[in-house]
């Protein structure tokens, strides 16, 4: 039976792992056990009918006494899970045993765990010269269930629907990439890193060895660039100080060597934030042709010209159970497993795609949909899984924009108690209704727990020893909402290498709920115990802190004694990775202005051009305030609805901007 509270496995602090074809896999932190993930994503088949879940339209229309290519659309769905049976199943599971046994450190007869993650990110990039990812795409970014299926759906101009179709019927791929990213849970040991970025160096070096486009922008594939980032790092313009590492205990050499790799892994992916962006708006060389993109480059430097660049700084800090980011940039080479049957040719002014897509939730048993078009197509009751998915309908209509959708969804999620929620809406295909997304994960909430035990010595956490440790809580939780009809109540073991997650369902109508928090157990061949407390669901994770005077939960609510400086840390880490730092040089926190210059922290909402210059409008402490540059070159380098702080001369004209990159 499903509970509210779950274990989570996590990567050990060893950060050992093997590659088994298609697989790579992991050591827990917790004995005996090995988790898998996919290297990388593939396209989904159907189950029953065993085709790929891919299709590729053309539009045809009467136009000038002939029949054209007016467009088209293409939707495709990837997969991160298991496409096999128990049979191929216990196969693979029989090759990852012999993988490991090659090993003599790996685990002996482990068991099998899929890889947890969360925060998955996805994103399609297209030229826009081909098409555009639809605006269900772009708002379904969320990568779903862990193991589950995304997809993906892109409007293609006249041009792109016939690249499109002629790459999958000679069996080559489209002009396009797939950026997934995601979080996994390591247990890492207290340390940091410090990157110092020179940004003049850093610009010269990139404009030497990237491409440029018509357009200004200096661009390349992130593979390619990642691996740059060692040859900057390798010549001095960009450095890494580790701190903490050498804090090991003795016997650790190959760990600590694999926590450098680690952090030097998650550095180089903050820096390919900091310093670069999705824009892969490059012109392919002709049309119909399936090249151009430079190979299927989709980033490009921020900085167009030598004076944007700025000295970057920032700092990663690590300890205990800590979410690592992870990307899976993939071009769409596995498309040649397509043929000519995958691509249809309709009639664009009879007929269009409508589509329901819900997001895959793990704590979801069945989401019901109830879906009606007020023409053109019968009304439609779609069930999705844990997994979600998306339904696809063909809707004939003459006036496809003036088609009312109209959806009334029912989400059962796994847990008995859990009451069931219900969400509406109803809209033209003008208006954006033509295409459904419910994200059945917005009504659950979630707070991680972890345990540690205090080191008196160093005011710090004690390194996990998983092989000799049986210290553990049972953990008791109790929640009450609005909409519950009674509380929800249940236990679960909570040891130092395998925290737990307490989901609990939102109120619909967003009344809050409350919680309650006790645990007892034996902690060092002591009993311990520590009080029933209320916790605060607007926290991510809370802590269960042991010392010698016993146990008690570090949460934002609790009362800390003055000095604590264990708890506060936790809380200030809680469960992700803290990236610090500023966009400022790296010497000094203002440049160009006079000394009495003034600070103005805000998010850019809109940049102005006229005949006397440039200006941005800036959201202040809840006002929009117009401040003019001193150039207009200033606001070639930022973007809308990026969190700035401007520098002001006396005359309150804008000398610097600083964009926050955390």
């Amino acid at each position: 039976m499903s509970s509210v509270i779950e274990e989570r496995y996590g990567v050990s602090v060893s950060g050992s792992s093997w590659d088994s074809g298609a697989f790579k896999l992991w050591e827990a932190q917790s004995p005996g056990v090995v988790l898998f993930s996919p290297r990388q994503p593939m396209l989904a088949r159907n189950l029953v009918t065993g085709r790929y879940e891919a299709a590729c339209s053309q539009y045809i229309a009467q136009a000038d006494n002939t029949v054209k290519t007016v467009g088209g659309a293409c939707s495709f769905t990837v997969t991160t899970g298991l496409q096999y049976d128990e049979q191929q199943i216990q196969a693979l599971k029989d090759q990852w045993r012999t993988t490991l046994g090659s090993d003599p450190n790996a685990p002996k007869d482990p068991t099998f765990v899929p890889l947890n993650t969360r925060k998955g990110t996805t994103q399609l990039a297209i030229p826009v010269i081909s098409g555009t990812p639809s605006k269900l795409t772009q708002d379904a970014n969320d990568a779903g269930t862990p193991g589950g299926t995304l997809t993906y759906m892109c409007d293609l101009t006249s041009i792109g629907a016939q690249e499109w179709a002629g790459a999958i019927k000679s069996g080559r791929s489209p002009v396009a990439q797939i950026m997934l990213q995601y979080e996994y849970l390591r247990y890492m040991p207290t340390c940091s890193v410090e990157i110092l970025i020179d940004g003049k160096r850093t610009f010269d070096y990139f404009a030497a060895h990237l491409k440029a486009s018509f357009d200004g922008f200096w661009y390349g594939g992130s593979i390619d660039i990642q691996g740059q980032f060692e040859a900057l790092r390798a010549a001095g313009a960009i450095t890494m100080k580790f701190v903490g590492l050498d804090d090991l205990p003795g016997g650790m050499e190959k760990i600590k060597e694999n926590v450098i790799q680690t952090v030097t892994d998650q550095g180089l992916k903050a820096m390919l934030n900091m310093l670069f962006q999705p824009k892969p708006d490059v012109k392919p060389p002709e049309p119909g042709s399936s090249g151009g993109l430079f190979g299927g480059a989709n980033l490009a430097l921020k900085w167009q010209h030598e004076e944007q660049a700025i000295d970057l700084s920032a700092k990663l800090e690590f300890g205990g159970f800590t979410w690592l980011t992870e990307r899976a940039d993939l071009g769409l080479d596995m498309f040649a497993v397509l043929d000519d049957t995958y691509v249809n040719t309709v009639n664009t002014e009879l007929q269009f795609p409508a589509t329901v897509t819900v997001v895959g939730d793990p704590t979801v048993s069945a989401t019901a949909v109830a879906w009606t078009a007020s023409e053109g197509q019968a009304p439609q009751s779609p069930v999705f899984g844990n997994q979600g998915g998306t339904q696809t309908y063909v809707v004939t209509s003459k006036s496809p924009d003036d088609v009312t959708i109209s959806y009334n969804a029912k989400i059962d999620y796994s847990v008995p108690q859990w009451p069931i929620v219900t969400t509406q809406g109803s809209g033209t295909v003008k208006a954006g209704s033509g295409t459904t997304l419910i994200k059945p994960g917005a009504w659950v909430g979630s707070t991680n727990i972890y345990l540690y035990v205090e080191d008196v010595a160093t005011h710090g956490i004690k390194l996990i020893d998983s092989g000799s440790t049986n210290d553990y809580l049972v953990v008791n939780v109790s929640y009450s909402a609005p909409n519950l009809v009674q509380p929800l109540k249940a236990s679960n073991r909570l040891s130092l290498d395998t925290p737990v997650t307490f989901n609990y369902p939102l109120d619909p109508a967003g009344r809050p709920g409350t919680a309650t928090f006790s645990a007892f157990g034996n902690i060092g061949g002591k009993l311990t115990f520590c009080r029933e407390q209320p916790i605060s669901l607007d926290e991510s994770a809370v802590f269960v802190l042991v010392s010698g005077t016993g146990a008690r939960l570090v949460s934002g609510g609790a009362q800390l004694g003055e000095g604590d400086v264990t708890a506060e840390n936790l809380l200030a880490r809680r469960d992700n990775v803290v990236v610090s730092g500023t966009g400022a040089p790296a010497s000094e926190t203002t440049k160009g202005g006079p000394a009495d210059a003034r600070h103005v922290q805000g998010t850019i909402v809109a940049i102005e051009y006229d005949t006397d210059g440039a200006a941005v409008w800036v959201t202040s402490n809840g006002k929009r305030v117009r401040f003019p540059l001193q150039t207009s070159k200033l606001a070639s380098g930022i973007t809308e609805k990026e969190q700035v702080e401007l520098a002001l001369d006396a005359s309150g004209t804008v000398s610097q901007i600083i964009v926050d990159l955390g």
